[in-house]
């Protein structure tokens, strides 16, 4: 997993650039969750009551990171078909 991880932020740098550094921020956890924890961690909204992310917030304060909760969840399926590519 932590192969996986490290590949897709090297490799996929255009994917995170489309975000805004808040949103980066939040993307970079999940992979960090991911790398230590699997697949379990992209499990929205309970991902988002545990630490680091509920230092940013309520599960509407951190979809706000991205433009809403729409925008959130494909980012974040985005990121795990990206993550299973890489």
């Amino acid at each position: 997993r932590r192969e996986r991880a490290d590949r897709l932020k090297k490799d996929e740098s255009e994917f995170f650039e489309r975000h805004g550094a808040e949103a980066r921020e939040v993307l970079d956890a999940l992979i960090e969750k991911y790398a230590e924890h699997g697949a379990a961690q992209f499990t929205l909204p309970d991902v988002l009551e545990i630490p680091p992310f509920n230092d940013w917030g309520n599960v509407v304060e951190i979809a706000a990171r991205f433009g809403g909760g729409k925008a959130m969840r494909e980012a974040v399926n985005e990121l795990q078909m990206r993550l299973y590519g890489a």
